[in-house]
């Protein structure tokens, strides 16, 4: 912690930081079994990642939930499917060709 002002601000430092892989990476990686099922659901959690989860919950996804919402009202992310009031979900089937578009 340091003040600044008379604040205290925790310092940001170098081993504290979780570097997040890129997008091209991500989609340029062969698919491991395992990573996604053959059908199902996915919530935003599970896209994107969530760094605060314990255990950790790394990204199918690396870009910000902001971002994810952006690319679906833009049309370059599937459209998801509201289960509920409360729950929104993406079709597995859609985010996999999604995935391979990206690669192709």
């Amino acid at each position: 912690m340091i003040q600044v002002n008379g604040t205290l601000i925790q310092e940001r430092r170098k081993e504290n930081l979780i570097e997040r892989p890129r997008l091209k990476e991500v989609a340029a990686r062969p698919e491991h079994p395992g990573i996604l099922s053959e059908n199902g659901f996915l919530r935003l959690p599970q896209i994107v990642g969530d760094w605060q989860a314990t255990p950790r919950i790394l990204p199918i996804v690396p870009i910000s939930k902001s971002t994810l919402w952006a690319w679906v009202k833009a049309g370059k992310f599937p459209v998801p499917v509201k289960l509920g009031p409360r729950t929104t979900v993406w079709r597995v089937a859609d985010v996999r060709s999604w995935l391979e578009k990206q690669r192709g």
